[in-house]
């Protein structure tokens, strides 16, 4: 099934549950006014007969909490079906090649980058929006680490598990809702290093306190009322309890007000790791980042959620009732102050690896949605020291306007291309510097077969000046040229140059481009330069290594073709 069938497919199936949902909702609703009614109504004619009053008004309040409680969930599920529906109409104009619905990426634009900036990697346009489909901050930026880490490490393992998410739309597009219901002011990173560095509020000593103190007012509530005791000594307790929490009372406050803004998305994040935990993997890298949420006994999701319980216990102190009542008489505050540090004591070097395993699966989402969406070829992984493609084009440009070329280099070797403006020298190479980085991240690439062995990219394209550091325009490219050939003397790397030296006059720029070029050559480097310097041919007579090409044009009926 084509990928627009199968959006098509998971949208209708995503609205018409939103409509089911929706009925279920009115029917609650109206539920919930008639059993109000009805209660009144109920305790109005037993107003005579006070235990049937009291019974009615206790099923009456249950069965309006119970709807209560009912209809938060299935206000919950309206959204996640809101959010399905949304996925699938972006993902219609994805497949139009407008991707301007996802997140560029525009803060992780690095002008000092070994390739980033010079490919449009991030920004309006970018190849990140291409592949975004994140739903949280930290899963943003681990797909801009990805890729942005030029590293070669188990590319057939990232190939699998791209392979793996692509073939599962469901799957992807349940967990992309899910983690979408996630508030997006909630930071774990700052969850966890606040969890880190929690100061004890309730000591050890008074947890038998705990247990004790509510039996204690259960038994004198229930001897006031057999007027056994006079009720004043229930409202002495009641101080004495009041006292007994107020003494921890700023603590707590602070407390509550820090913890509290991360209690929107906790929920999520449980049945986030929750599905993660469930589903079965094949492919040994989406094992691993399950491996990261696998516990001895509890499943993380489940312990999560109790971390989101007990922050919500604690923010019940905000009802009357609960603040003057359970306090009074249960020690409200601090049964659950000390429940939320039994739980770091016994979870806080697990939290951020959890967190994590939901981050990075949140960046591999839109790696899978990419490989689904287009029919490119998965590299071939090869040690012939070469990159060997057909029909190689550029994934940001659609269909219709691309053109594709044959491309294959030998390692050790330099090309020069050369031709006229608007021919697409610089498409050309951003053409190869993102099929690299592609291959390097496990993606597939836009081409017919693509053969090479792995390698590093880095590239010097697009230099500019800087008022700040009092740079101009040819100092930043000299230095930019010599990164270049320091990281040559560490690493090997495939190199991708556009016009170097433009910020100088001709002739220097001629002496100085072709000495670079040698000195690549000396280091028997790898890469493509695009130039205007016919001058720079004359390279290939002094090195078998350096070969020439170029980018033609004509006039055919008075038009430019290139």
């Amino acid at each position: 099934m084509e990928a627009k069938e199968t959006y098509l497919k998971l949208k209708k199936e995503a609205e018409f549950n939103l409509k089911k949902n929706k009925s279920d909702i009115r029917f609650v609703i109206l539920a919930r006014v008639i059993s109000f009614v009805i209660t009144g109504l109920l305790i109005y004619f037993f107003i005579n007969t006070p235990w049937l009053a009291t019974i009615s008004g206790i099923v009456g309040l249950g069965l309006f909490v119970y709807f209560i409680y009912k209809s938060g969930l299935l206000s919950k599920k309206k959204k996640f079906f809101e959010e399905l529906i949304s996925i699938n109409e972006k993902e219609f104009k994805a497949l139009a090649y407008d991707y301007s619905c996802f997140d560029n990426g525009i803060e992780f634009k690095d002008p000092n980058h070994f390739y980033s900036n010079d490919i449009d990697l991030f920004g309006e346009g970018s190849f990140f929006q291409c592949l975004n489909r994140t739903q949280t901050l930290e899963g943003k930026a681990f797909l801009a680490k990805k890729l942005t880490a030029n590293d070669l490490e188990l590319i057939k393992e990232k190939q699998a598990a791209v392979k793996e998410l692509s073939n599962n739309t469901v799957w992807r597009q349940h967990f992309s809702a899910l983690a979408a219901l996630i508030d997006k002011k909630v930071n774990s990173k700052i969850l966890f290093h606040w969890i880190k560095g929690h100061y004890k509020i309730v000591p050890s000593r008074i947890y038998y306190s705990l247990w004790i103190f509510p039996i204690i007012s259960l038994l004198l509530v229930g001897l006031a009322t057999l007027s056994i005791i006079p009720s004043s000594v229930v409202l002495i307790w009641l101080f004495i309890g009041l006292g007994y929490v107020g003494f921890y009372l700023k603590r707590t406050n602070q407390l509550v007000n820090e913890i509290s803004q991360f209690e929107d998305g906790l929920k999520e994040y449980g049945e986030l790791m929750e599905l993660l935990e469930k589903t079965e993997f094949k492919s040994k890298n989406l094992q691993i980042i399950q491996s990261k949420i696998k516990t001895d006994n509890q499943s993380a999701g489940k312990i999560i959620n109790q971390l989101y319980k007990i922050i919500n216990q604690l923010n019940n102190r905000n009802n009357f009732i609960i603040g003057i009542f359970g306090n009074g008489f249960g020690l409200w505050d601090l049964q659950y102050i000390y429940q939320f540090e039994k739980w770091i004591e016994q979870h806080v070097n697990k939290v951020y690896q959890w967190f994590e395993a939901i981050h990075e699966m949140d960046a591999l989402i839109g790696m899978g949605t990419y490989a689904f969406n287009h029919n490119y070829t998965f590299p071939e992984i090869s040690e012939s020291k070469c990159i060997d493609s057909t029909g190689l084009g550029h994934p940001l440009i659609h269909p219709d306007k691309c053109i594709s070329n044959d491309y294959k280099i030998n390692y050790s070797n330099f090309q020069i291309i050369t031709g006229a403006n608007m021919a697409g020298k610089s498409t050309f190479l951003r053409t190869i510097s993102t099929a690299i980085v592609s291959a390097n991240n496990g993606l597939p690439v836009c081409a017919e077969t693509f053969v090479y062995e792995p390698i590093k990219l880095i590239s010097s394209m697009r230099s500019t000046d800087s008022l700040n550091n009092e740079e101009s325009y040819f100092f930043s490219e000299l230095k930019r040229l010599r990164f270049i050939i320091d990281e040559l003397k560490l690493h090997n790397y495939f190199i991708v140059l556009d016009e170097i030296l433009k910020g100088t006059n001709s002739k220097d720029k001629e002496e100085g481009s072709k000495k670079f070029v040698r000195k690549l050559i000396q280091l028997k480097s790898s890469g493509i330069i695009a130039t205007h310097d016919l001058s720079l041919c004359t390279l290939s007579n002094e090195f078998k290594e350096v070969s020439n090409r170029y980018f033609d044009a004509e006039i055919k009926d008075g038009e430019l073709h290139f």
